[in-house]
């Protein structure tokens, strides 16, 4: 290493100044200085050995530099390759929230769904808006609903003088005569728990509803009462 070549040239240069000393000194060492001589004159010969070290120590320092460059050009692509990753994770997660966003969108709500034919069970109130009562042909159906295929009847082609609101009042009171749960979609079908088709027909006739007609439930084959 670079520290242990510094150590070995100092040691090697302090052995050679010693033993010019020695021999300025006239102390039995191997080389003796002449009269008149500069006794320090021999260490001007070991110049030419310090720059070699200091070269070494800068060689040293340039060979760390450059490493520690390398690292940090490694640390420095790293880090955007880190930031690409991310930035492409990120688009990802993005695309899947789209492409979820979109399905769900596309995807029919609960109760809604494609518009389904006019005279299918759930149809709405079509085209019986507008019309007189006594001419609505209204229909009263029994069907499965719900994942657990529970019973219901549901009105069809009813659609009494004002509108939505008057629907759900009239619902109300349906509900209420019948003992069950009910609701008004938003198409204007009305749904009520379990078979009730025929009371519902009562209700109707009742209320001046002539044209309504039984399509299934308990009683559907059932002769029309005589006025």
């Amino acid at each position: 290493s670079s520290s242990s070549a510094m150590s070995t040239t100092t040691t090697t240069t302090m052995r050679r100044v010693v033993r010019v000393f020695a021999g300025a000194k006239g102390g039995g060492g191997k080389k003796s200085t002449p009269p008149g001589a500069n006794p320090f004159g021999d260490l001007a010969s070991l110049k030419s050995s310090l720059p070699a070290a200091s070269n070494a120590a800068k060689e040293a320092t340039e060979r760390s530099s450059s490493s520690s460059s390398s690292f940090s050009s490694m640390t420095r692509m790293s880090e955007s390759d880190a930031v690409a990753a991310l930035s492409k994770g990120g688009a990802m997660k993005a695309e899947r929230a789209k492409s979820k966003s979109s399905k769900t969108t596309a995807a029919p709500t609960r109760g809604g769904g494609a518009k389904k034919p006019p005279n299918a069970i759930g149809a709405g109130a079509g085209a019986s808006v507008g019309v007189d009562i006594a001419a609505q042909r209204v229909r009263v159906g029994v069907t499965r609903s719900g994942t657990k295929g529970k019973t219901v009847t549901v009105i069809d082609a009813f659609a009494p003088p004002g509108g939505k609101d008057a629907a759900k009042e009239i619902a109300q009171k349906f509900k209420k005569v019948l003992g069950c749960g009910g609701s008004v979609a938003e198409n204007g079908a009305m749904t009520f728990q379990g078979d009730v088709a025929a009371t519902v027909m009562e209700m109707l006739r009742a209320m001046g509803y002539a044209s309504a007609t039984q399509t299934g439930g308990s009683g559907a084959n059932a002769p029309k009462k005589k006025k």
